[in-house]
């Protein structure tokens, strides 16, 4: 069968609450949060179940006989006993939950070898299924096993997190309000850049319509065979949840012609963004570029009620109306306890850090200057790189020791002519006397004006 004949069938198949649909027998709509779990994440799981027993999160306490779905954990290996009893003891230590969940369910895929592999992005396949092969079908076994009994599931991820009290309960309206849909989730919502041809896709942690026939007629009918396809002959990094956008964005589909787009056109409704779910977890929050707190995530997504990525409970990234984000030398992350070495540069040697506006971009009409104040033998200096996002060089300066003063400066001023979500800071020592030394930074600031205004100051930038 063809794609057009696969995607005609599952277009023209009835809509489930038409007169031609079969009828469904009425049941709860969020019927299960499933977390999928490998061996290391177990850990995290045992901790996230802390987390939702605490007060905050079960502020909003179903009413006697209301519906609480179930709560399913799912591995990717074989039965393990050890991981069952682990899971099964933390629940029950926290009565908390049952105001959440009705109920406590471990699943195991038992997933064979040629499907339970992970590989980051290597151009060559370690699988018949493609590098992604473990998460993809870990999801599609998870959601096969509860499509009988369950209406909506929401697949929520180790590193998701509930942010507000009745979570369960706004998540269900989510589901009453889009009963026809087959996904509702968040395209990323962050900072970082991100190419054109996955910046719409909806993220994994997402609520799907596993009930619903019309979900696995376009599933089992069409996508999966379409992605495990494109897997073999074009890209083995392809992952379940970038599949339809990567089919929607092929460079045939520029012809509004075409029977595929003609087709799709037909079912892009189906695919819900919901302000419900908020993906964060991007490449810049991922390293530290750019950090949220609750605050920030509520104040720019009133709506939110899960987070997908890091946020922190600390301000300490916050300083004089500026953020910085995590410290890197020569690449590496610094650790927290190791912060005061940051002043102190050997030669060639190089300090990394992102700055942005809690509240607003960076956009033309600011103007953000840089100064610093460093110590070092003649024949030493310091470079300062402002780079965008993308790494690409915005102003670039150096300096290096003038006389015999014990003090040498230097300085950058950028006007900023276009907007940018952060930007980033590359000091670099640097010697002509072929010798190694530390260059230290005895005093440093920066500042962000507008007009000539001072809206944003720290003199903190390598601590």
């Amino acid at each position: 069968m063809t794609v057009q004949e696969l995607m005609a069938k599952t277009v023209t198949a009835p809509r489930a609450g038409s007169k031609t649909a079969a009828v469904k027998p009425a049941r709860p709509r969020l019927g299960a949060v499933v977390c999928p779990l490998v061996a290391r994440e177990l850990p995290v799981a045992l901790s996230n179940l802390r987390q939702w027993s605490s007060k905050v999160l079960t502020g909003e306490v179903a009413t006697e006989g209301a519906h609480r779905p179930r709560l399913v954990f799912s591995f990717n290996c074989g039965r393990n006993d050890e991981f069952e009893k682990s899971l099964r003891e933390e629940y029950a230590d926290h009565p908390k939950l049952t105001s959440l969940f009705s109920r406590l369910d471990v699943h195991f895929c038992d997933l064979p070898p040629e499907k339970d592999v992970y590989v980051r992005n290597s151009p060559r396949s370690a699988s018949p299924y493609g590098n992604k092969s473990g998460p993809n079908w870990l999801f599609y076994e998870t959601m096969r096993s509860l499509r009988s009994d369950c209406d909506f599931v929401f697949l929520m991820e180790t590193d998701c997190q509930p942010i507000s009290a009745g979570w369960l309960q706004r998540l269900d309206r989510v589901c009453a309000q889009n009963d026809d849909a087959w996904i509702i989730g968040s395209h990323y919502r962050g900072a970082s850049p991100l190419h054109w041809t996955l910046a719409r896709h909806v993220n994994g942690n997402a609520i799907y319509h596993v009930g619903d026939p019309g979900f696995w007629g376009f599933l089992d009918e069409f996508l999966w065979p379409w992605m495990l396809q494109y897997i073999t002959n074009t890209d083995p990094n392809l992952a379940y949840d970038c599949a339809w956008e990567t089919f929607l964005t092929r460079p045939e589909m520029e012809d509004p012609g075409h029977y595929d787009w003609v087709l799709s056109r037909q079912v892009l409704d189906r695919f819900r963004i919901s302000g419900a779910i908020v993906n964060i977890a991007g490449y810049a929050e991922q390293r530290g570029d750019y950090i949220w707190t609750k605050r920030d995530v509520l104040r720019r997504f009133p709506g939110a009620v899960v987070v997908h990525g890091p946020i922190v409970t600390s301000t300490k990234h916050l300083r004089g109306g500026l953020a910085l984000g995590t410290p890197r030398v020569d690449g590496n992350v610094v650790p927290s306890a190791s912060a005061d070495d940051l002043s102190s540069l050997e030669s060639r040697s190089q300090l990394e850090r992102s700055i942005w506006l809690p509240d607003r971009p960076f956009e033309p009409g600011l103007e953000l200057r840089v100064s610093l104040g460093f110590e070092c033998p003649p024949g030493h200096g310091l470079k300062l790189d402002l780079r965008d996002p993308n790494g690409r060089v915005l102003a670039s300066k150096k300096a290096m020791r003038q006389g015999d003063k014990p003090l040498s400066w230097l300085g950058l001023t950028h006007a900023f002519s276009s907007r940018h979500s952060y930007v980033r800071l590359f000091l670099t020592a640097q010697t002509t006397s072929g010798e190694t030394s530390a260059v230290r930074i005895a005093k440093s600031l920066i500042e962000i004006s507008r007009a000539g205004e001072v809206i944003a100051k720290t003199r903190d930038v390598t601590g």
